[in-house]
């Protein structure tokens, strides 16, 4: 419980220092990433981003296991819909989409429960294996890095209307199914999976078939 507990320390003694200098935090909802404001007092406070940049992992997994977002709402009662976990049988509150219980703590709080983890697993094979279906391609040759992938599942996800499940969510999955390519956790790369040729490029509108260049005339020499 107490490891559990100072689990965040220093990330909210950043976000104390944070709102003591009059500067507002959020996460991106589309991008998942942190954001500082306004610029103004951020510029003039460097070393207050430093040590948001320091302990931005943290910031985020604090952020993402505590705040309920995407929930829904239910019409006519100014509440949240609630299910109660087959887990822990506390009434938690239902992301969408795809549908889901929210990420929660178990009743004493001492870790993430079970069955959220659960669910944003169950949401996570769910959604990249129609990803990796649809615009990837399994290629012995390739690697795919989480940059590449970042890129291309998140707009994939705001095409669909989809609220993809947490970052550590996807790279187990992708640790599961793919062979991770060296030991670096923040920009991991795995072998044997690509993109399709239009999910590197974009769809490209038909374009009508261009004449082939006429023969060159014939050059008479002295």
């Amino acid at each position: 419980m107490a490891k559990e507990s100072t689990r965040f320390e220093e990330a909210i003694q950043v976000c104390d220092a944070l709102a003591r200098a009059n500067i507002w935090l959020e996460l991106h909802p589309e991008t998942q990433t942190l954001v500082l404001g306004p610029t103004a007092l951020v510029q003039a406070h460097p070393e207050l981003l430093h040590r948001v940049r320091e302990q931005k992992a943290l910031i985020l997994a604090a952020l993402q296991e505590t705040l309920a977002y995407e929930v829904v709402g239910s019409p006519g009662t100014g509440r949240f819909q609630v299910e109660t976990c087959p887990v822990c049988q506390q009434p938690s509150f239902v992301v969408t989409a795809p549908r889901r219980l929210a990420v929660h703590r178990t009743p004493d709080g001492s870790a993430v429960c079970p069955g959220a983890i659960q669910a944003q697993e169950r949401v996570t094979h769910a959604l990249l294996q129609r990803y990796v279906l649809e615009r990837c391609v399994q290629r012995a040759g390739s690697v795919l890095s989480w940059m590449a992938l970042r890129g291309g599942i998140e707009g994939w996800a705001r095409e669909q209307s989809f609220l993809l499940p947490p970052r550590q969510y996807l790279l187990a999955w992708m640790d599961t199914h793919y062979d991770r390519i060296g030991t670096d956790e923040t920009y991991p790369s795995w072998r044997g999976l690509s993109f399709t040729v239009e999910e590197w490029l974009g769809e490209t509108e038909d374009v009508p078939p261009v004449a082939a260049p006429a023969s060159p005339k014939p050059v008479l020499r002295a």
